[in-house]
């Protein structure tokens, strides 16, 4: 897993010298970079993607994940009204935190990865470069 983290900062570090070209005070937004960052490590290591969210922005997995969380206000406290004075009800119905759209779109990335990974005979456990979907 190291090595897949360490090929993330890579990139980090390459968007930064291109981005900075030799300027002094160039002005990042922290929060944003690392952000990127951190969206490229879990999409490299949890599904084997690689999406350098800093140079590709527009990427279907970059854009799907950042709705993950994306619900409407009423539907967020729709279910946290319901969680909070009817947890049973859950059980019976569809409330959850997560955009469901999303969370199909994620599935499926999970699917594909694995039935590509059988279908061509990869490793499924790689000692050097192992990625969270091959433990599947």
């Amino acid at each position: 897993m190291e090595p897949l983290l360490r090929q993330c900062g890579k990139q980090l570090k390459q968007y930064l010298e291109k981005a900075t070209d030799g300027e002094n005070g160039a002005i990042f937004d922290m929060k944003e970079l690392f952000g990127h960052y951190t969206m490229d490590a879990i999409a490299t290591i949890a599904f084997g993607i690689q999406t350098d969210s800093l140079q590709n922005p527009d990427s279907e997995f970059i854009k799907s994940a950042s709705r993950l969380t994306s619900l409407t206000i009423f539907k967020r406290l729709m279910t946290f009204f319901v969680l909070l004075f009817a947890p049973r009800l859950t059980k019976y119905l569809p409330i959850s935190f997560a955009n469901q759209d999303v969370m199909n779109f994620l599935a499926s990335v999970v699917k594909d990865t694995i039935r590509h990974r059988e279908s061509s005979n990869e490793k499924l456990v790689s000692s050097s470069n192992q990625k969270f979907c091959q433990l599947f």
